[in-house]
């Protein structure tokens, strides 16, 4: 629980830094750029903006924060609201196709 409220608070500090510039985590990985010194850029004229965490693509952070939420609401059946609320907001700013397809797939199994 404790760990999906810091990473969910995270995606949306990094979301809402974007948008006003405020200072925010640099996003190279080693052996990932092009030139050694290059940096990764977070703005594209031709999309909206989209919560993308410390990771380059927000499909990464669907992959990495929605298997944490789904198994810790499976397994702690008296999960809070405001963590499930905060969560639900973090992986919604990423609209990623990733996530709504996860959500479909596991509506299906659910029924």
């Amino acid at each position: 629980k404790t760990l999906l409220v810091l990473l969910s608070v995270t995606v949306i500090y990094i979301f809402l830094a974007q948008l006003f510039d405020l200072p925010e985590p640099l996003r190279n990985r080693a052996n990932t750029s092009f030139f050694a010194n290059s940096k990764q850029s977070t703005f594209w004229l031709s999309q909206p903006h989209r919560a993308m965490g410390t990771f380059r693509e927000p499909s990464f952070v669907v992959a990495f924060l929605f298997p944490l939420f789904y198994i810790s609401i499976l397994k702690n059946k008296h999960i809070d609201k405001y963590v499930i609320i905060l969560v639900s907001i973090a992986l919604g700013l990423t609209r990623s196709d990733f996530a709504r397809l996860f959500c479909l797939i596991i509506f299906a199994i659910e029924i």
